[in-house]
């Protein structure tokens, strides 16, 4: 559920929740400078991971990348840009990118789903606190920041090609989704950074100050 790993521009942790399908990429260098790794504690907050860095043994929610105990109790994880895509539209679209080896060096098969048809299911291993009904629970939503405002859309209602505009905390956002790669970026052409998440999960976290996109 967790990579540690090191690309050109940094230290970087790519974290997924099978329970809430949030894929995000953060930054592994702390508030004070510190990089450290991160690993799974065994604990959920509504359904999601909880993780802790190696650094100071502080735990963080892994879908908002705050520290919710320990040393670093209430700082931020920045996000990495990141796409999620399969491995056919990788081969396609970036032939020469490097696909991580599942060869650890520990004895576990990563080809096994512990939690096949999961998200197929209307049920929960472990029931949030709250749903909304809106949107199916585990429909997908594309996720991000502006102006520290939570916002998400539903992204099987993001037409491929189409231009969007959004209004975010008094920002106006592009988004587009070509193929299923997504740009997000504001007026100024800076890129925002964004993240994967099942909906009941983004708005049990986000419900007081999220701001849900419609197409």
């Amino acid at each position: 559920e967790i990579v540690n790993d090191v690309i050109s521009s940094g230290p970087f942790a790519v974290t997924f929740c099978p329970l809430c399908g949030s894929a995000i990429v953060y930054d592994r260098q702390l508030s004070d400078g510190r990089v450290t790794t991160f690993g799974v504690s065994g604990s959920l907050i509504e359904s999601n991971m909880v993780m802790y860095d190696r650094e100071s043994e502080s735990l963080w929610q892994q879908s908002t990348g705050r520290s919710i105990a320990g040393k670093y109790n209430e700082d931020q994880l920045g996000m990495v840009s990141m796409q999620l895509l399969t491995v056919a539209d990788i081969k396609e679209v970036y032939p020469n990118a490097q696909i991580m080896s599942i060869d650890t060096g520990f004895d576990r098969d990563y080809t096994y789903n512990p939690y096949a048809g999961y998200e197929e299911s209307d049920g929960f291993y472990f029931d949030p606190s709250l749903t909304d009904e809106r949107y199916p629970a585990k429909d997908i939503f594309a996720a991000f920041y502006v102006n520290d405002v939570p916002a998400a859309i539903h992204w099987k209602s993001l037409e491929v090609g189409t231009p969007y505009k959004f209004n975010v905390g008094g920002v106006v956002v592009d988004v587009q989704r070509d193929g299923d790669e997504l740009v997000v970026k504001t007026q100024d052409d800076e890129a925002v950074p964004f993240y994967f998440e099942m909906w009941f999960s983004w708005f049990v976290q986000n419900k007081d100050t999220g701001q849900v996109l419609e197409p």
